[in-house]
């Protein structure tokens, strides 16, 4: 049975020795998985090779820019590269795909039950599970909207955010000047 909300990231249909067998396909192709536990300053980097061991590690600044240029000299080995979905991984997110990158957005909850199980809670662990959550294939892909929808959102956001400060405003005003005994007349903003 499946949760309201949830969607399969992969084909229902098809049965496990399918799924196995394209997994391991994929699998040989890709020799290296990165995964980023993303920040506000810093970003932990856990690159990982198909056999789980751990190629390099480190931190990089959480830019667009620094990201690839720390992935560049594993570039051609490169299979996938996993970001958890938020907002600070957003432009990290369109950077690496720019870069030419095959990045994947991991749904939140299902990679934060993912990690509850290791032991310390660390960005460098949470990039450790995150790259072998790349490994596994345990991670389910999220959409991540276009520049263009996120500027469009955006824009209506601060439109919403100022006509009700500006209502908040014209509220309070009104009701200053209603205990001066001064009224303001329906659909007057505030021209009295």
């Amino acid at each position: 049975m499946l949760r309201r909300g949830w969607r399969p990231s992969r084909d229902v249909n098809t049965n496990s020795a399918e799924r196995a067998q394209t997994f391991s396909r994929r699998r040989t192709a890709m020799t290296k998985y990165a995964a980023f536990d993303v920040s506000v300053n810093d970003s932990a980097l856990c690159i990982m090779d198909a056999d789980g061991n751990i190629v390099e590690e480190t931190k990089v600044a959480s830019e667009a820019d620094a990201v690839a240029e720390a992935l560049r000299q594993h570039r051609s080995d490169i299979g996938l590269v996993g970001l958890e979905a938020g907002p600070m991984s957003q432009h990290l997110f369109d950077g690496l795909a720019e870069a030419g990158y095959p990045v994947v957005s991991c749904e939140t909850r299902h990679t934060k039950a993912f990690l509850k199980a290791r032991r310390n809670k660390t960005d460098r662990n949470d990039a450790k599970g995150i790259a072998q959550m790349m490994r596994t294939g345990l991670y389910q892909e999220v959409h991540v909207k276009t520049r263009a929808s996120q500027e469009i959102r955006t824009q209506l956001g601060a439109r919403k955010t100022l006509q009700r400060q500006m209502l908040d405003l014209q509220n309070s005003i009104r009701g200053l000047l209603l205990y001066r005994g001064a009224r303001c007349q329906d659909g007057c903003p505030l021209g009295w």
